[in-house]
């Protein structure tokens, strides 16, 4: 039953970001930009575990894998505006995001962090 009920939250807020973005392209960004995945994901996992060192890895974890993922939202854009098409374009956004996440693991890594 909690599993139902996290699905229908999260999809919720996912439906809701693409609705609202129909009329509203800023606004439904703003919804989608929204850290509102990793709070429920935080939710539900604190829901279940009670784990306070499981949360604090989660977080972590959370933290640096966003951070390269942001040049996928100018990258995307920028390709449709230099004339590529909509999936060519998001396949190149989510190989660069691959690849960043790639250089965050091995750079945090030599740090001596482990994701």
């Amino acid at each position: 039953m909690f599993f139902l009920l996290k699905v229908m939250l999260s999809g919720l807020m996912i439906a809701l970001a693409s609705s609202v973005a129909k009329r509203y392209p800023a606004a439904g960004a703003l919804i989608a930009s929204l850290p509102l995945v990793s709070i429920f994901g935080m939710l539900w996992l604190w829901q279940e575990t009670h784990d306070a060192d499981r949360m604090q890895a989660h977080v972590f974890a959370t933290f640096w894998y966003v951070l390269p993922s942001l040049p996928m939202f100018l990258l995307i854009p920028w390709a449709m505006k230099h004339g590529m098409s909509f999936y060519p374009a998001l396949l190149g956004g989510c190989g660069l995001t691959f690849g960043l996440y790639m250089a965050t693991m091995g750079m945090l890594r030599w740090f001596g962090y482990s994701l």
